[in-house]
């Protein structure tokens, strides 16, 4: 997340984050602060892979297991360090109809600004959920 303090304050540093936040169109950027190890190419490659699988036994259309994803477990993830940040985001988006609480999630960056750690605890999380639906994910 790329935040700045003012006043003992997090917020938002970017202008992308801080128009979407106050209601305006745009993608919000959570570039990390801190430089990370980032994700591998290989693991992008499975969890992509593993999208269009979930997607192809539920009947999903194209991008909806990502969306899905990136809202049960992903935003979790990328906002835990910054719960005064979450609060806000989730205060936000749970009004909102499930449709287009989903349709929200092509406006925020999630996974691509995972580290290798985060990346992974969102696979393992993703391959039990399956797992439990049924769904074999290698």
């Amino acid at each position: 997340m790329l935040f700045t303090v003012d006043n003992n304050i997090l917020t938002p540093a970017s202008r992308s984050a801080a128009n979407w936040l106050s209601g305006q169109t745009g993608t919000v950027d959570l570039s990390p602060v801190s430089k990370i190890t980032r994700r591998s190419l290989d693991a992008n490659a499975k969890y992509w892979a593993w999208c269009r699988q979930i997607e192809a036994e539920l009947g999903w259309e194209p991008g909806d297991a990502h969306r899905w994803q990136k809202w049960q477990w992903g935003l979790a993830i990328l906002t835990e360090k910054h719960p005064e940040y979450r609060d806000r985001l989730m205060a936000m988006l749970r009004p909102l109809p499930y449709e287009q609480r989903l349709a929200a999630m092509d406006l925020i960056s999630c996974t691509s600004q995972f580290s290798v750690e985060e990346m992974q605890r969102l696979m393992d999380t993703a391959q039990r959920h399956w797992a439990s639906q049924g769904i074999a994910l290698e």
